[in-house]
Formats: structure tokens, C-alpha cells, sequence
């Protein structure tokens, strides 16, 4: 489950954490976002959409011999949606996190975008075993981290790499 969201310089947000566990920290089961017209209501769903739209971005492909390999792919459509999504007048990097409930314990989805809407950072942190870890950390410019158990496509993690 969704436990929350935080945007920097995503539409008309400069910055928004939305919380949506309850008092006590646990999760809710069902969450209403009610607000004035021009609010940020919208840019609120199209923040779960842009998420849908990125999940795509690293996937498997056939290359030309026919053997399957897996390919970093800036997909068009994300990097358009990115562009669209973007805080008009920031030189800034748009910035999505959520962080989800899973299996007794938060894992954190982090995406920064630059200002052409190509992704610049990818990190994904949850529970491994019983502690919180960084199963990857792709950040333009840095050497790749990634728990390489999770990645058992040799091809592919080379091409991380």
C-alpha cells in the first residue's frame, strides 16, 4: 500500500510531502484528497500516473541476433510526460519518492528527473532480510549499485554496470 508521497518541482509544487498513514502510523485502507479548485488535487493523481508511466523504463528487449538482453531505455513517452510534469520556471531536478507498505516494513522509490525529462537518479530502498538496504542506486555520473542477486540476467547487469 501507498504510505506516502513527497514532489519537488512537479507541476505547481515546489515542494509537498502527502502522508497518508494514519495517527498511528499505520496504513489506511482507503485515502481522499478534497481540496479547492487549483489546489493540486490533479497534479496529486498525475504523480501516481507519472509513476505508472517510469515503470517501463528499464526493461528487456531483443537484440538483433534474436538473444534476449536487457537495455536501459529512455522511453519516449515517460521523457515527454517528465517534460509536461516539470515545475515551469526551475532549473531544478523534479523529484517523485513513495514510499509503499510492504510486507510489515516501508520500501522507498526515489526518481529525479533532469530538465530535458531524462532521468538522472533511480533508488530503490527496502527491508532485505531484516534490514533496510538499497537494493539499487543508479545516479548519472556515479557508478551504478545494485544488489546484483536481484538482476540474474548476467547481460543485463554488465550493461548496468
Amino acid at each position: 500500500m501507498l504510505r506516502s508521497i513527497t514532489l519537488e518541482n512537479f507541476q505547481s509544487f515546489n515542494h509537498i510531502e502527502l502522508d497518508l498513514s494514519d495517527k498511528g502510523k499505520d496504513v489506511k485502507n482507503f485515502a481522499f484528497v478534497y481540496g479547492e479548485n487549483g489546489s493540486g488535487k490533479s497534479n496529486i493523481m498525475n504523480s501516481l500516473f507519472f509513476l505508472k508511466v517510469c515503470s517501463g523504463m528499464i526493461r528487456k528487449v531483443n537484440d538483433i541476433t534474436g538473444e534476449d538482453s536487457a537495455k536501459i531505455v529512455h522511453d519516449e513517452d515517460a521523457v515527454e510526460v517528465a517534460k509536461k510534469f516539470r515545475m515551469i520556471g526551475t532549473e531544478e531536478n523534479m523529484t517523485l519518492k513513495y514510499v509503499f507498505w510492504i510486507n510489515g516494513s516501508d520500501a522507498e522509490y526515489t526518481m529525479s528527473f533532469d530538465k530535458n525529462g531524462r532521468i538522472v537518479k533511480e533508488i530503490l530502498r527496502c527491508k532485505i532480510n531484516s534490514r533496510i538496504g538499497t537494493l539499487f542506486n543508479l545516479e548519472a555520473g556515479s557508478e551504478p549499485h545494485f544488489v546484483s542477486k536481484i538482476i540474474k540476467d548476467r547481460l543485463f547487469r554488465d550493461q548496468l554496470n
